[in-house]
């Protein structure tokens, strides 16, 4: 493999071949072509594994992403001689290396994952959610949000620790310490690098209440949830009220006990204008987070007793006084019911 040091410039397309390679072998094991997984690959499992093992701290995202996907899915087809070599990685001094290997685990967490490898050791990669680096945190969220999605089954054990909840609800916390200023000529333009964390751990928190919900505690599930209803960025914002939106149909006597606390900042958001220089990009995101938010105000109706809070009744009366709500509440409320009558 002398093209490596040489060729360089075909680092990304000499990958792409080899991810093709190694999904192809990975869907040979998957059919039974083979007794043994590393019979597959003619032997040439551990000088694979060492070559790309050698590109886990690229300086390239498109790289990096590469070499993960590679290593994930020689991992479906060797998981005895590969998860232990990816382990040694989450102890590495380099972030871009400790994030590659918990990224690998993606692509190994499928529906033909190896399951009884992966108990062994999953919680290792999993700790890189306590990791300083945000690089590395983003990518055990990721690979957190999936693995739970796929196979949450491997993930339920780690949620009765004491470090994997509290990190991730860490996690949807605004940190002004991650928020940057970038002078952009004669404009400051501030950076927010906790977004995407906010983003992810949301993400993580959603897929959680869908596939392990009864081994989360709700009260302190929500109080987090509550907490990014007035967040920073819409974006987050409607990611809030689409899981408290969720929340009301599968706990609403939990939800009922902080209802009057959630008017306030559901009134902020459907009385929110858009400003008349906005974008119409800007305006369909304006749009798109109005509506999130009365899909949430219709969830919450429904929950027994919604309307003996007081603070949330008056808010929907408010709504039924303002025109424009008033038809977008009526407009959710209609394909809500159109729904429920086609659920099975």
């Amino acid at each position: 493999m002398r093209w490596w040091g040489a060729q360089v410039d075909f680092r990304y397309l000499l990958l792409q071949s080899l991810r093709q390679l190694i999904s192809l072998k990975a869907a040979s094991a998957r059919a039974g072509a083979a007794g043994a997984g590393g019979d597959l690959m003619g032997g040439h499992t551990a000088p694979v594994m060492a070559l790309l093992m050698k590109q886990c701290d690229s300086e390239e995202e498109s790289v990096r992403s590469l070499v993960a996907e590679c290593l994930g899915r020689l991992a479906l087809i060797a998981p005895v001689e590969v998860l232990p070599k990816l382990k040694e990685l989450v102890g590495s001094a380099r972030p871009e290396t400790r994030a590659t290997a918990v990224n690998a685990l993606k692509f190994t967490i499928t529906d033909h994952a190896p399951v009884a490898e992966l108990a062994g050791c999953i919680e290792d990669f999993l700790r890189l959610l306590t990791d300083e680096s945000i690089l590395v945190r983003k990518a055990a969220l990721t690979t957190l949000n999936s693995a739970t999605h796929t196979k949450a089954a491997l993930v339920r054990p780690a949620l009765g620790t004491d470090w994997l909840l509290p990190c991730l609800y860490g996690e949807t916390a605004y940190k002004k310490e991650l928020v940057r200023t970038v002078n952009l000529g004669p404009f400051q333009h501030k950076v927010d690098d906790g977004a995407e964390l906010r983003k992810l751990a949301l993400a993580c928190m959603d897929t959680l209440l869908d596939r392990a919900g009864d081994r989360l505690d709700m009260p302190i599930f929500l109080t987090h949830v509550q907490a990014r209803l007035s967040d920073e960025l819409d974006d987050i914002i409607q990611a809030a009220y689409q899981v408290l939106a969720k929340l009301a149909v599968r706990d609403p006597a939990c939800v009922r006990e902080v209802l009057d606390t959630l008017s306030e900042p559901l009134g902020a958001v459907l009385n929110k204008k858009h400003k008349e220089s906005a974008s119409p990009q800007d305006i369909e995101r304006h749009n798109e987070l109005l509506r999130t938010a009365m899909v949430t105000v219709v969830a919450l109706r429904r929950m027994h007793d919604a309307n003996t809070c007081h603070k949330f009744a008056a808010m929907v009366d408010a709504i039924s006084q303002d025109a424009k709500l008033r038809a977008l509440l009526e407009a959710v409320s209609s394909e809500g019911d159109a729904s429920s009558a086609i659920q099975p």
